[in-house]
């Protein structure tokens, strides 16, 4: 197995990356976000969107679900 089967390779853009509905918008502080994760993170950006990367893939589970249960807090409509 060679390093691109499991590999998963993102291209994302820094700026303009979604349109808004200015109503609906909430920016909130990324510095908030690691304590929600509740597993250690390598990295988060924000912009319209989060990236969080985590420290270990193993705690995807459990980031998704601290996430799903403060999505009120975050202003979080959909996590991908």
């Amino acid at each position: 197995m060679g390093i691109f089967d499991d590999t998963l390779v993102v291209v994302v853009s820094k700026q303009g990356q979604s349109p808004i509905d200015p109503t609906k918008y909430g920016k909130i502080s990324q510095h908030l976000i690691p304590g929600y994760v509740g597993v250690p993170v390598d990295f988060i950006g924000t912009g319209d969107v989060a990236l969080i990367f985590l420290k270990d893939q193993r705690d995807l589970d459990a980031a998704v679900n601290n996430l799903n249960r403060n999505r009120d807090n975050l202003k979080i409509y959909d996590i991908v």
